[in-house]
């Protein structure tokens, strides 16, 4: 990449990034001091905040050039761009569909399956998102990422077939 096209990249991220940080900021430190009610709105709320932190903090190494130069193009921007823009927005669609359903409807959600949603989706996103930030960095081979993802999709299908084989009915002889 061009030089001056890093430049034209980093100084859009950065002028994002830090008008972001002090609004997680605000957000966070508005926190202090409340009694907070852990219910699945305010999981969600919470989920969208670390979310968005997490993805953000890629944003402070995309806005250096020369750091940008090396990343541009690779999962660690794919990584970056899910966790913010997709699975924090959703966080905070989710966080508002639990807080103003009962208020709009007039009847209750489930709290348990709310909270299930919130745990399933938070690890969920975590564990397909995180990854990206490290899937593809430059001094990784393609011998070793093919590796990893082996491993992982092994790991996934495992998991999705042990309770199959643990819960299901035997079959008869």
């Amino acid at each position: 990449m061009n030089p001056f096209s890093s430049l034209a990249f980093s100084f859009p991220t950065l002028v994002i990034t830090i008008p972001s940080t002090i609004v997680v900021l605000v957000q966070v430190f508005s926190l202090y001091g409340s009694k907070l009610r852990i219910n699945s709105a305010s999981l969600f709320s919470l989920g969208f905040i670390s979310m968005f932190v997490a993805g953000g903090v890629s944003g402070f190494f995309l806005a250096q050039p020369s750091i940008d130069i090396m990343l541009h193009a690779t999962y660690f921007v794919v990584g970056h761009f899910h966790m913010v823009m997709g699975v924090a927005a959703m966080f905070g669609i989710f966080a508002g569909t639990y807080f103003w359903f009962p208020k709009m409807t007039g009847r209750m959600m489930n709290e348990t399956l709310g909270k299930a949603h919130f745990w399933l989706s938070f690890v969920g996103a975590y564990c397909i998102f995180m990854p990206f930030h490290y899937l593809d960095w430059p001094e990784m081979c393609a011998a070793t990422r093919h590796l990893w993802m082996t491993s992982c999709n092994r790991l996934f299908r495992c998991i999705g077939l042990s309770p199959s084989l643990r819960c299901s009915p035997v079959r008869p002889s």
